[in-house]
């Protein structure tokens, strides 16, 4: 398979967007004169490996999950370790089992398949690439174990499934068509955007896990604004009407002129 059966389009001169099966996350390959780090895993529709040693020239490689999706963990296999947060480690393992039922996510014959090691991360965590460094953010929101990546050098913020486009629309919900998993409250998901949103000036733009192209501050500042009238109550959504696709619970969305969010009532405030 060339290119290991991805395709890829070039980001920046050293980020590289890998993307295959369509239902899959943007995969994100970050190079450094060291080191090649790789956002996420998708499903495993490809051989990674192959498309790193292709992007990289043979250089070690660093994987991150931004959280334990199976859409985005689903390769963890093809490698020995993965960095993720903790709080991401039970979304993982359940997503083992998952993405078996995806369509089209067939196995990859041929390719390495690892019983692999949980590395965990947290706040502040800083890699190395070799002139180039990541720095980890916890942002849970999503889940309660995403993160972000911040590349100060491209001045990018890998932000997974916390900040997504309209194309997409940001998930709260704890069940979605084929898996399950763990979801936080509106109330916290506000508090990790004010978190980035607190250091915009140290990116220019955000990476998605479903958008394949740059997402500017405006994104952001749009969920700001739905978390605030969601928060305070003068949020007006409608119901979507989308199940089974969601489950047997009553879905709110909110729209704004690029983005949108689904959730529930449950999902609003923490739990005290």
């Amino acid at each position: 398979m060339e290119n290991g059966g991805y395709r890829f389009k070039k980001i920046t001169e050293d980020i590289t967007l890998l993307y295959g099966f369509p239902e899959e996350c943007c995969m994100y390959a970050v190079k450094g004169r060291d080191k090649i780090l790789l956002v996420d895993t998708g499903m495993g529709t490809g051989d990674l490996n192959k498309a790193l040693a292709v992007l990289g020239g043979g250089l070690p490689a660093l994987v991150f999950n931004t959280h334990g999706h199976a859409d985005h963990c689903g390769g963890n296999r093809q490698f020995p370790e993965i960095y993720l947060h903790e709080g991401s480690y039970a979304d993982a393992d359940r997503a083992e089992e998952e993405k078996k039922t995806l369509p089209g996510a067939e196995p990859v014959e041929g390719i390495l398949d690892y019983d692999w090691r949980k590395c965990p991360v947290h706040e502040g965590n800083v890699f190395d690439l070799g002139g180039k460094t990541i720095e980890v953010l916890e942002t849970p929101g999503h889940t309660p174990g995403c993160i972000s990546l911040l590349d100060a050098e491209d001045r990018i913020l890998f932000g997974g499934d916390l900040v997504v486009s309209n194309d997409h629309c940001s998930h709260m919900l704890a069940y979605v068509e084929w898996f399950s998993f763990s979801t936080v409250s509106v109330e916290t998901w506000y508090r990790s955007l004010q978190k980035i949103k607190a250091r915009q000036k140290d990116w220019d733009y955000i990476l998605g896990g479903h958008d394949a192209f740059l997402l500017k501050p405006y994104y952001l500042d749009e969920l700001l604004d739905m978390c605030r009238d969601i928060l305070n109550g003068t949020a007006r959504p409608y119901h979507p009407q989308l199940k089974p696709v969601y489950g047997n619970i009553s879905c709110w969305k909110l729209e704004r002129e690029h983005t949108a969010v689904l959730y529930h009532d449950e999902v609003i405030f923490d739990k005290k």
